[in-house]
């Protein structure tokens, strides 16, 4: 019965520590979208000429 309930609170902190990490990775996925957009919008740029812009100089 003991390993039943420690393998079960290792699956809960697993599935917390997913949520979190998932969290973390969507805001870090924003910031990153949103700095490109108004960095964009001062040049005038469509999306596909910033992307292709980036990737030519990388």
């Amino acid at each position: 019965m003991v390993f039943y309930a420690t393998l079960a609170a290792f699956g809960l902190a697993f599935v917390v520590f997913g949520l979190i990490a998932s969290v973390v990775a969507a805001g870090v996925l924003v910031e990153f979208v949103v700095s490109n957009r108004h960095d964009r919008l001062a040049r005038h740029e469509s999306v596909r000429t910033h992307y292709r812009r980036l990737v030519l100089t990388h």
